[in-house]
């Protein structure tokens, strides 16, 4: 590629000298990892280093397209600026002009003489910023403090006094703080207090000459969003075919957080030492992890059926965390990959910026060129913030779905792999990171819960790939480091300890404590040691189902799901208990409530079934004449989609028997009970008097005297 010739300003002279010695500066690079002191360059790592210097202006992503974009961002905004200060100064002129100030003139002259004063100190400090500096803040150099493209926030102070000849006076200074974007996103959120150099203040702007507003989509069901500025026409997500990808409510405004502004007066915004109380909001926070299916360059699973564990290498994820404001009651609630929120966003105008705080009257700079300063067209609402960054990942699939068992199995996988990473690496890991990822999975209708281990570099370390050298790399974090150390740990000779500060219970799980088990996750383990011989490779983990998983893990969530039932009425007694020779569990809802629960109990001749089932429970009716047992089937999609026929027959064969009653539960039922949607139900066929009973029959024309 040829560049402008005769320009030898900056950045051509540059780009032209790597341009013509493209060639042998790529080799003597690339010769620095090749030394024996040196870390190996694997293929893909070389490949893109030599796109990234050799694509042109045209190549999205290249260094040369990068440099010119920023460069071009840059002049703009100060062309901007110098526009907006000869404006603001013509109407402080045409102001002071007037023969006569009204008190409004003056308020309004001095709101014009700050920002004036703030805007030109701005296009100053552009001008005179060094060169390498802009490089490193706008990530164009490697910033080691802020790897990441960090978020400007630039702070006005402002006073008012009386000159000596008796006029209103402004004063103005200008500060600059730059934030990692993974905390300016909460720190230097819309309203939220900034506090640095003794100094108070409250965000009351956010930049849209650096940033554009964008539409964007995002999945109900999965990780992945899409912005549909040129494009909005799918009707079903792209990656897991959801229905809901094209309902109006997954479609919201977006807007990348780069630069904010605080316009504070200087008393207002000094800390006082009698108040050293600091005041932050709380704002809802999601990260999303999505990736091309070719993107997976290695990826492994255990053959084993009822125990669906898995974990691909992804060269390149888009991580992309959302600010959805404060949570809200009177919002409509919108469900992100499986979360549902009522996220109310931010409302900014839509021109200069302004942070909208009052309920009937909008808020707008001095200088706002909007024409009506209460138009609605004027404001963005339900703004949301992001900040993204593409970085290399290993995904792993665990053997759970959802409830309580489930998250203390994810939690406490989470420490034992810290634990692990960290004896394996030594020294400090805190740039590897784990988040949750989820997947539907199209066999059993519900949720596949992944963990995704990232690192927080842009790019990655190369970290992750030591771990994914063979199919065993991975597994022996967990094996050969962590699993030691929990073993040998003092709190498993301890009597009610379930681990400890010395080995799960790290600063950074704190928050997780209660739900992190050392005899959990060393069981765990030991069911990875076993089958360890199993290991195969597959294309990627999309393909691994957990069908089976799901029909064993409904019959302990319909255990789960009974207690939470239970535990909502004031008599409840719930215990393990043998009955007639039989283990089961004794349950009591009330004295003249209570039974016995035995699971996996056959049904044929001896019980006058003429269709032979096993059913998953029943429960016995104890001390009462009146009630029959109740027949529990927790069903699956998967295993029973294709067999409804049989199922029909069973069930009716069990209830023509004349001798017990049928629950089929799907995942679905059980499910509501846990999300508290729809616990009473479970009152409704426990404690049923026989005068109710006889009444619903009567409403659904049965007859009550055969069935009872």
């Amino acid at each position: 590629t040829s560049f402008t010739k005769g320009n030898d300003k900056f950045p051509y002279n540059f780009l032209n000298y790597i341009e013509l010695n493209k060639t042998t500066l790529l080799e003597q690079f690339l010769a620095l990892f090749d030394s024996d002191f040196g870390a190996k360059l694997s293929d893909f790592s070389i490949d893109w280093i030599k796109q990234f210097a050799a694509g042109d202006f045209s190549i999205t992503g290249s260094l040369s397209f990068r440099i010119q974009e920023k460069l071009v961002q840059q002049k703009q905004e100060l062309d901007s600026l110098t526009s907006e200060v000869k404006r603001i100064n013509t109407v402080i002129k045409k102001i002071k002009n007037n023969s006569v100030l009204s008190p409004q003139d003056k308020e309004d002259l001095l709101a014009l003489q700050n920002e004036f004063s703030a805007l030109e100190g701005l296009a100053k400090q552009i001008r005179n910023k060094d060169t390498l500096q802009f490089f490193t803040d706008e990530g164009l150099i490697p910033n080691y403090a802020f790897p990441e493209q960090g978020v400007l926030l630039r702070s006005v102070i402002y006073r008012s006094r009386k000159d000596n000849d008796g006029s209103e006076k402004s004063d103005s200074w200008l500060y600059e703080y730059e934030r990692p974007a993974v905390a300016a996103l909460s720190e230097l959120a819309p309203s939220n207090t900034f506090y640095a150099g003794g100094r108070r203040v409250e965000i009351t702007r956010i930049d849209m000459r650096v940033s554009q507003t964008e539409t964007w989509r995002f999945c109900r069901s999965c990780h992945h969003s899409q912005c549909v500025d040129t494009g909005d026409e799918q009707q079903n997500c792209p990656r897991c075919a959801d229905e809901w990808w094209s309902n109006v409510s997954q479609r919201q405004t977006m807007l990348r957080l780069k630069r904010v502004f605080a316009s504070t007066a200087d008393k207002k915004s000094r800390i006082l030492d009698d108040r050293d109380d600091r005041n932050s909001q709380f704002f809802t926070r999601q990260l999303l992890i999505d990736f091309e299916p070719q993107a997976i360059t290695a990826a492994w699973k255990i053959e084993k059926e009822d125990f669906p564990f898995g974990y691909e290498f992804i060269s390149k994820a888009d991580f992309r965390e959302i600010n959805t404001g404060q949570s809200d009651e009177n919002s409509a609630p919108i469900t992100i990959a499986g979360h549902e929120n009522k996220r109310r966003g931010f409302k900014v105008c839509r021109l200069c910026g302004m942070v909208q705080s009052r309920q009937n009257e909008q808020e707008h700079t001095i200088s706002c060129p909007t024409q009506n300063k209460n138009d609605a067209k004027n404001l963005v609402n339900g703004l949301y913030l992001y900040r993204e960054f593409q970085s290399e990942a290993i995904r792993i699939l665990l053997p759970i779905t959802s409830g309580i068992e489930a998250d203390i199995i994810e939690n406490s996988f989470v420490a034992a792999l810290h634990l692990g990473l960290k004896k394996k690496f030594g020294g400090r890991i805190d740039h590897l990171r784990v988040a949750q990822n989820v997947e539907p999975d199209t066999d059993s209708g519900i949720t596949k819960r992944y963990l995704v281990i990232y690192d927080s570099i842009p790019g990655g370390t190369g970290y992750l790939k030591q771990l994914m050298t063979d199919k065993t790399s991975l597994l022996e974090v967990l094996t050969h480091y962590a699993m030691p150390i929990l073993e040998r740990c003092s709190c498993t000779q301890k009597e009610g300890a379930d681990g400890c500060y010395r080995c799960l219970y790290v600063y950074s799980n704190s928050r997780n404590i209660n739900t992190i088990s050392s005899k959990k996750i060393r069981d765990f383990i030991q069911t990875l040691r076993t089958h360890s011989d199993k290991i195969s490779p597959v294309t990627n983990l999309r393909g691994v189902k957990i069908s089976s998983l799901v029909e064993s893990e409904l019959e302990a969530r319909f255990i789960e799901a009974l207690i939470k039932t239970g535990n909502a009425m004031s008599n409840f007694e719930f215990r393990p208990e043998f009955y007639n020779g039989k283990a089961g569990w004794y349950l009591r809802f009330s004295e003249n409530c209570r039974y016995f629960l035995q699971p996996q109990v056959s049904l044929g001749e001896k019980e006058d079934v003429a269709v032979p089932s096993r059913a998953d429970f029943i429960f016995y009716p104890l001390g009462r004449m009146d009630c029959r047992p109740i027949v529990i089937f927790t069903d699956g999609f998967k295993y029973h989609k294709d067999r409804v026929a049989l199922d029909s027959a069973q069930r009716l064969a069990i209830v023509a028997s004349n001798k017990f009653w049928v629950w089929s539960l799907s995942y679905n039922d059980i499910q509501h009970i846990l999300d508290e949607k729809n616990i009473p139900s479970f009152d409704i066929f426990l404690s049923f008097s026989i005068t109710g009973r006889k009444k619903t029959f009567e409403h659904f024309s049965c007859s009550s005297e055969k069935l009872l």
